[in-house]
């Protein structure tokens, strides 16, 4: 038998398994950064005050129940980040601001010109937001770069505290219904483009209890102390909602593990290469022995 024939073979062998999976990790597209939309209200002050988070109350401690679709920056392209859910009912609250809120970070110049650091050339163009079920264009508004408290980069659409008109027209008032509040605009200047069947784009934050209705107070009973009350429907309740949970943690569980086997892949592989390139190494080292 060749041994170096077997040799050359299970070299080839694990050139080829280790290109593989590289390749499989060389396709996630690169993430230069997250977008989100935030916002404060005056007066009721109701606020979200970064990306990835969630919403709260004036005092920062009851969230607010709605939903958000974050997005991860893939490359120059087109996003929309969302709000749905929510609505102020304080009576005429104004706007304190709305805008792109990003985790890039950012230089400010002398004339108080803000630029990514890492990614100088990289520009950010509103193209257009929707509130109350109304679209507006965002074409001709002069929206720059600014720094937000973390001093990453941000861009305000409303801001009632430093912007004399709101482009809506409306005085900056706050939204009135809980439909979908929505900011559409444009990256370009990154090194690379946004690919078109990216999977990993949109980022879900939910809210308190999101889109679902807040589970009703119970009402005292009048019940003498000491009685027991059987009621079927609290009963079936409990045990559906049981049977969620189990079935919300069995998911999970699986999300777990297949992350596990998945972030496992690689270095099975190359042990398996190493394997093999070992074993033929040491048969050809007992050959010549012999």
């Amino acid at each position: 038998m060749n041994f170096k024939k077997i040799l050359a073979t299970a070299s080839a062998l694990c050139v080829s398994l280790c290109s593989m999976a590289v390749t499989a990790f060389a396709d996630e597209p690169t993430v230069y950064g997250q977008a989100g939309l935030s916002f404060q209200v005056r007066d009721s002050w109701e606020h979200r005050d970064a990306v990835s988070v969630k919403a709260f109350n004036e005092t920062g401690e009851t969230e607010l129940n709605c939903v958000f679709n974050d997005v991860n920056i893939l490359g120059n392209g087109q996003y929309t980040v969302t709000m749905v859910g929510w609505a102020c009912d304080f009576n005429e609250a104004l706007l304190g601001w709305l805008m792109v809120d990003t985790t890039l970070t950012t230089n400010k110049d002398d004339a108080g010109i803000v630029t990514m650091a890492d990614y100088p050339e990289m520009t950010l163009t509103i193209n257009s937001f929707a509130m109350d079920g109304k679209e507006y264009s965002a074409e001709g508004l002069a929206i720059g770069a600014e720094q937000n408290n973390s001093q990453l980069a941000c861009w305000k659409i409303v801001n009632s505290w430093g912007q004399v008109e709101d482009p809506r027209g409306m005085d900056s008032m706050v939204w009135a219904t809980p439909e979908v509040v929505s900011i559409t605009f444009t990256v370009a200047g990154l090194p690379t483009d946004k690919p078109a069947d990216a999977t990993n784009e949109v980022i879900e934050v939910i809210s308190g209890t999101g889109l679902e209705a807040p589970a009703p107070e119970e009402p005292e009973s009048s019940e003498p102390e000491g009685s027991i009350v059987e009621d079927s429907s609290v009963v079936e309740s409990t045990v559906d909602e049981s049977s969620s949970e189990a079935e919300a943690s069995s998911v999970a569980d699986s999300s777990s593990k297949a992350d596990e086997e998945e972030g496992s892949k690689l270095p099975f592989i190359l042990g398996i290469c190493a394997g093999v390139v070992v074993a033929v190494a040491a048969v050809v080292v007992i050959k010549k022995r012999k």
